[in-house]
């Protein structure tokens, strides 16, 4: 592909719309390109704002301007900066970017030499599929027996509707090694490897308390549109535990993610430095 018109387009669209960024306050000036399946090239730059948290990533601004023109597939996106190394995309773009399937994505300097991402964008990251209807219908269904013990034709009915579509996910021995943690420590050749190896030294009474809260808060989850509840809990470096749940909106983009809130509530307390998270939904 690097070869074609399409692909010289795009690299030279993503430094070109780099002149139009809007970067008052940072002065770091971003462009990006995406190339549609059907080989149209789309641009867009930073566009900051004073309420800095309303700033626009240029690679969310390219992917705006051919979604909104009805694109959905892609075949690649450069994104390059004033900068005379390779730049990748922030968080959040990388969540934005993998909304709509995996693509290549290059990095390119001004004077447009570039190279290719050979990465996962966003390892282990949450997506369309996770809030997939089944899914969150089967959730329900947990949700509807554990907290009112139904068992009649209305849970038949929907289990049997969700029966054939539903794609389970499989965590092998996740739950069992949990559970020995919590009695005797990480066990050897656990499944779970050096993420949970690295929590043998914690004091077991903290690890407990923050496994409990990320699962305690989510009930306080909410979630009205997309009826998934999360939790999460960090652990301070001096062993508190702050807790956060999913608050949604009406207008989407302000929903505040579980993780947010939690991390939040720790640094408005006045920490800065953690030993753990956990999620739960």
């Amino acid at each position: 592909m690097e070869s074609t018109e399409e692909f010289k387009t795009l690299i030279n669209e993503c430094n070109r719309v780099k002149e139009t960024a809007y970067c008052p306050y940072s002065k770091f000036r971003v462009g990006c390109a995406v190339l549609t399946e059907d080989g149209k090239v789309y641009a867009g730059s930073n566009i900051e704002n004073a309420s800095y948290g309303l700033t626009i990533c240029a690679e969310r601004a390219a992917l705006a301007k051919a979604i909104t023109e009805g694109h959905r597939k892609f075949k690649a996106m450069a994104l390059t900066t004033d900068l005379n190394e390779f730049t990748t995309p922030c968080g959040a773009c990388r969540q934005f970017i993998v909304e709509f399937g995996k693509y290549d994505l290059y990095m390119v300097k001004p004077d447009l030499s570039y190279e290719k991402y050979k990465y996962d964008l966003l390892p282990m990251g949450f997506g369309p599929s996770d809030l997939a209807a089944e899914r969150v219908g089967q959730i329900l269904i947990d949700r509807l027996r554990s907290n009112f013990g139904l068992n009649g034709l209305i849970i038949k009915w929907f289990e049997s509707y969700l029966s054939n579509r539903i794609q389970k996910v499989k965590i092998g021995n996740v739950f069992s090694d949990m559970t020995s943690i919590l009695e005797t420590g990480v066990p050897q050749g656990s499944v779970l490897g050096p993420l949970l190896f690295s929590m043998y030294m914690r004091p077991l009474e903290e690890f407990k308390t923050l496994i409990k809260e990320c699962n305690r808060i989510k009930e306080n989850s909410y979630s009205p549109y997309s009826k998934f509840r999360v939790g999460c809990a960090v652990l301070t470096e001096d062993g508190k535990v702050y807790a956060g749940c999913n608050i949604e909106n009406a207008s989407y983009g302000l929903t505040i993610c579980a993780e947010r809130t939690a991390l939040s509530n720790a640094i408005t307390d006045g920490h800065r430095k953690f030993k753990a998270i956990a999620v739960s939904t």
